[in-house]
């Protein structure tokens, strides 16, 4: 199980969460909190939960479905 780094934002109005090889920020809103990364590997995926964690797996589950569609097109790209 891989076990997420958390530390305070710079400018203290949040955390950043490093799971799944991403550094996520995360804030809280109405109720939920929103986990997003502007970084290449996340294609500024969202990910939204009541808890961090469900925040930034809900995240990961974005990335992980954009990596596989990506890969989906590009199979197709070779078959055609």
């Amino acid at each position: 199980m891989c076990v997420p780094e958390i530390s305070i934002r710079p400018d203290g109005k949040g955390f950043i969460v490093g799971k799944g090889g991403i550094d996520w920020t995360i804030e809280r809103g109405e109720g939920f909190f929103t986990a997003w990364n502007e970084g290449p590997r996340a294609n500024c995926s969202l990910g939204f939960g009541h808890t961090i964690m469900d925040a930034v797996s809900n995240a990961l589950e974005n990335v992980r479905a954009t990596e596989s569609t990506e890969a989906s097109v590009q199979e197709g790209r070779r078959e055609a």
